[in-house]
């Protein structure tokens, strides 16, 4: 299936992008690291959704801009970071969320 291809393609492209530009050592390093970045897409998260409660009626921009995309690559990342494919880790899951929820 395409989607998949493109996943798998996706994993590659963040493999070689972290091997010039992510400084930080394969297994716990980088789990920690991405640890802090997740926490801070989910802070830009809640200051979203914050804003929303209060009545506001923030820009989506930095959830299209930073959040979805850094997801992504983080998943992408912490994929690679245990040698696992992302498309058989989200298989697995969500068989097992079909069959909790069923």
């Amino acid at each position: 299936m395409l989607i998949w291809q493109l996943i798998e393609k996706l994993q590659v492209e963040v493999a070689e992008f972290d091997s010039q530009f992510w400084d930080h050592e394969p297994g716990f390093e980088t789990i920690r690291h991405a640890a802090l970045h997740l926490t801070k897409l989910a802070g830009k998260l809640a200051t979203y959704c914050e804003a929303v409660e209060h009545g506001e009626s923030p820009s989506l921009a930095v959830l299209e801009d930073e959040v979805n995309p850094d997801l992504v690559m983080f998943a992408a990342r912490l994929s690679n970071n245990s040698n696992d494919s992302l498309e058989e880790s989200y298989r697995t899951r969500k068989a097992a969320l079909e069959q909790r929820f069923s």
